[in-house]
């Protein structure tokens, strides 16, 4: 397998980004990656937020990283839930928001808003998917509370 086994070496490994480019889909195809990453990082249990770390550190955008997510939840893959982890990219897609809102001040004042608004909305639609979920079990837990609190963590703008 040509991914690293750990943790450290993804990170060392991420210097492929500087080389060939995040904007180019043919050598950096991000939804790709993530859901490759995603399961890998699934299978070996480095848990949710390894992925979304990594490619942070790449770096890749905030908004490359919450369309490649978002787009990935809409795909309903059945991976997931084979792998014993349906609802593991819902836990994903709220550490990346939760690291985005930590950084919302490098944000422009005039852009802030806007995009504050859009996010409470994606907040919303997950949490609504999440309680609309037949299945019951930790994973689910895990994820409302998470957004949960990212929706009190917005009510104070």
């Amino acid at each position: 397998e040509s991914l690293p086994c750990d943790q450290e070496g993804a990170l060392r490994s991420s210097g492929i980004n500087a080389e060939y480019g995040q904007s180019s889909e043919k050598f950096f195809p991000l939804q790709f990656l993530v859901q490759q990453l995603e399961v890998i990082a699934c299978k070996s249990g480095w848990g949710e937020g390894w992925v979304v770390e990594t490619l942070l550190a790449v770096p890749v955008s905030y908004p490359a990283l919450h369309a490649t997510y978002s787009s990935l939840l809409q795909l309903k893959l059945p991976c997931w839930a084979q792998l014993g982890q349906p609802f593991h990219l819902h836990i994903a897609m709220s550490l990346l928001l939760t690291s985005y809102v930590q950084h919302l001040n490098s944000v422009p004042l005039v852009e802030r808003k806007p995009l504050i608004s859009s996010i409470q909305d994606i907040i919303d639609a997950y949490v609504v998917d999440l309680q609309a979920s037949t299945t019951v079990g930790a994973d689910v837990t895990s994820a409302l509370s998470r957004f949960k609190a990212l929706q009190a963590g917005f009510n104070k703008y």
